[in-house]
């Protein structure tokens, strides 16, 4: 029976967001006062396409860590959506990718390394997707501190790390695949939301990723 390999991976898709949304939520950072160490719509088109940006190799995108809060939330967003399953890549390997830019006292890093499964395909659905070549990017159109910001940080209650900051994104996910091999490759193009918190200390001048949202629950 052929194949269609646009809906396989939209069905995969779907699980992923299945999985998101029964996935944790959000704690660590509003637990209170820390000791602190070492300081959707869809479009699709049918239509053959190459494939967009950086997602068209295999490696994985390197993450600035001394670019600034904005820009380090814009790489590290990207890193995390940017990914092929040919060659080398695993989800595992993005996973630990993000994790090597985790919060440098450890605190959050549990809590981190959970938020990530909501974002990534599990092992099982990445052999899946690896038949057809997938491969997903990212677009951001918009990147901000969310305004609901401002009350988290004057709340008392909230004793966050020195420099940390939200940046809320809204991106189009884009997924692309082809089945054995084809030079036609079909694509899905998702809009996400989620927040990203990230810590840039002055006095070590590096950014550090805390954790994620939900996908799809992000703050405004």
């Amino acid at each position: 029976m052929e194949r269609n390999p646009r809906l396989f991976i939209a069905l995969i898709g779907a699980g992923i967001v299945l999985t998101v949304l029964t996935g944790i939520a959000l704690y660590g950072l509003f637990t209170g006062p820390r000791t602190a160490g070492a300081g959707e719509d869809r479009t699709s088109s049918a239509a053959p396409t190459e494939t967009d940006g950086p997602s068209a190799g295999d490696e994985l995108l390197a993450i600035d860590r001394e670019a600034g809060g904005e820009e380090f939330a814009r790489s590290a967003a990207e890193a995390l959506f940017t990914w092929s399953t040919r060659g080398q890549a695993s989800p595992e390997l993005v996973r630990e990718h993000l994790l090597e830019v985790a919060d440098p006292t450890g605190y959050e890093t549990p809590g981190l390394y959970a938020d990530l499964a909501g974002y990534l395909p599990s092992e099982s659905q990445w052999r899946q997707l690896r038949q057809f070549d997938t491969r997903q990017s990212i677009k951001i159109t918009e990147l901000a501190i969310p305004q609901t910001w401002e009350d988290v940080v004057s709340d008392p209650a909230n004793e966050l790390a020195p420099g940390t900051v939200a940046f809320t994104i809204d991106a189009e996910r884009i997924r692309s695949g082809g089945w054995e091999g084809s030079a036609h490759r079909d694509e899905t193009r998702d809009e996400v939301e989620f927040t990203v918190f990230v810590t840039c200390p002055e006095k070590t001048g590096e950014c550090s990723l805390l954790r994620l949202s939900k996908l799809g629950s992000a703050l405004r």
